[in-house]
């Protein structure tokens, strides 16, 4: 019997990319060294989860070549 529990996972590649690229980012760079300087997981409605920065549950996309391909 399967459990009624399960995980449903997407990768998208190069994604990876984000986390580099959030430091020089005008939008979320100051927001990001804040998570870094204070290592709390949270500032205000914003989250930092597995280097990744969402505001509540929107990933953030930095802008960059790897933002305009996402969106």
């Amino acid at each position: 019997m399967l459990s009624p529990f399960y995980t449903i996972q997407n990768h998208v590649r190069g994604l990876e990319r984000l986390k580099d690229e959030y430091p020089q980012c005008p939008d979320f760079g100051i927001i990001y060294k804040e998570f870094l300087d204070n290592l709390s997981p949270t500032q205000g409605d914003f989250l930092l989860r597995e280097g990744y920065l969402l505001k509540s549950v929107r990933l953030c996309i930095p802008r960059a070549s790897l933002g305009d391909f996402l969106v």
